[in-house]
This record gives structure tokens, sequence and C-alpha cells, in this order.
């Protein structure tokens, strides 16, 4: 499949991505593994271009495929998110007890000159 910038225009591609596609392949492409990443990595919305390009029962298989996907994704990362939440309220409290103890040296210190 070849992809060009005036197979996007009417396909009413938005602009700004027309552009960023423009300025990365003036002569259009062929897709390709590469190229499809090269895409995501220029922030060019991939499945804008699947829904456009891809037919019938591919485009409602890769729709299928890729909602399982991306559920996945969603649950790695509430996992995660969680992991991090616990990790970070246990810092937090770290930090604030090592603090405290700090501040308290510090008023026994000036309490020590004071008196």
């Amino acid at each position: 499949m070849r992809i060009t910038t005036k197979i996007l225009q009417a396909r009413r591609a938005c602009k700004h991505q027309v552009k960023i596609f423009e300025d990365e392949w003036p002569d259009g492409c062929t897709v390709s593994l590469e190229t499809i990443r090269r895409a995501q990595s220029l922030n060019i919305t991939v499945q804008w271009a699947a829904e456009q390009f891809l037919k019938d029962k591919f485009l409602e298989n890769y729709v299928e495929a890729r909602a399982t996907l991306w559920g996945d994704y969603e649950e790695a990362r509430a996992t995660l998110w969680s992991t991090y939440v616990e990790a970070l309220a246990s810092l937090l409290r770290d930090c604030g007890e090592a603090e405290a103890t700090l501040l308290w040296e510090f008023v026994q210190k000036q309490d020590r000159i004071d008196s």
C-alpha cells in the first residue's frame, strides 16, 4: 500500500498531520513496519490511517485486536500506577519521619546554645 499527501488530503486528514507526513515523506511512502513506527514516533495518528485504509474484515479484526492490546496495556498500567502510588506514599512517609527527626535535632542544638 502506498500513501501520498494527496491521498491523505482526499481522505480529509488533519492539516497538521498531513504537514508532518509531507515533511517526512514528500514523495509519499509505501506502508511498512518501519514507516508505521516512524509515523508513530512523529505522533501521526496511525489508528486514523488504519480506519481509512484497512478494508472491512481487516479493519474489524484490527479494531478487535487493538482493543485487546490496549486493554492489556491499561491493566498493566493500573498495576504499575498502584505500585508507584504505594512506593511514593512510603517514600513521603519516610521523608517526613526523617525531617521530623532532623528538625528535633536542630531544636535540641539550639536549646543547648540558648540555655
